[in-house]
């Protein structure tokens, strides 16, 4: 009996010295959390005095990837990456053969490796008021850039091309593998309303699936009447003119 008092008061003990220690509060040691020494990255290209990063992706404590855009000597606005190795970063300017009317920038980064890593923006094309998507893809060493054109290419309700105030950019870039990646954005379609879209790149190719068509609108032909008079209205959603009598 005594023992099993003991026992009881032992373990009642150990209960209530488990119980303060977990309930008490951390203690203080006066330390904080801070980053590591900061590093200016595009200041080589930044010379319009203009410079920000909008996204960073790491695939190891060495290999890190910063994109954003900067501002050339002439005021128009660069897509750049900026490549870390562990100890420095190299920056590159991208899309610079799409951005012709100087206003691109990188959205989105994705790095699976050293050797693999996918950026996506947006970038002016000359003659146009809205912006075209972009990926590029990193190999270790360079950088492909690939429009995302498809997405521009709209019509209007007679069927003719209309690329003028078509705009469309990629937001964001996840990679799961050098041979599986989705970029996702959104574009202006025909009737200039937003929409989204998800891209796959599979590796070697990418392919665009969007929440609206860009196709060719369908037409219909009606037959409208004013007495004996017969006008035809060929249309998206045709409408007789006031007067006549669709039949």
């Amino acid at each position: 009996m005594k023992r099993l008092r003991s026992t009881l008061k032992f373990g009642l003990a150990l209960t209530t010295l488990t119980s303060s220690a977990l309930l008490a509060p951390a203690q203080s040691t006066g330390a904080s959390t801070v980053m590591q020494t900061d590093s200016e990255v595009a200041a080589s290209l930044n010379l319009g005095g203009t410079a920000s990063v909008k996204s960073v992706s790491c695939s190891t404590a060495s290999f890190c990837v910063a994109g954003g855009s900067f501002t050339n000597s002439s005021g128009g606005d660069q897509a750049f990456v900026s490549v870390y190795n562990g100890s420095s970063w190299t920056d590159s300017e991208i899309a610079a053969s799409l951005n012709i009317d100087n206003h691109s920038q990188v959205n989105s980064v994705s790095c699976y490796s050293a050797s693999f890593c996918v950026a996506g923006g947006s970038y002016t094309a000359v003659g146009e008021f809205g912006d075209r998507a972009f990926v590029s893809v990193y190999n270790g060493s360079s950088w492909t850039v690939s429009d995302i054109a498809a997405l521009n290419t709209a019509y209007d309700s007679s069927g003719n091309v209309v690329s003028f105030n078509i705009s469309s950019n990629v937001n964001s870039v996840s990679c799961y593998s050098a041979s599986f990646c989705v970029a996702g954005g959104s574009y202006a379609d025909s009737s200039h309303h937003n929409q989204a879209f998800v891209s796959v790149y599979n590796g070697a190719t990418i392919k665009i699936k969007a929440t609206a068509t860009s196709k060719k609108p369908v037409t219909t032909t009606v037959n409208c009447y004013k007495g004996k008079l017969l006008k035809k209205v060929t249309a998206v959603k045709p409408v007789c003119p006031a007067g006549y009598v669709k039949k």
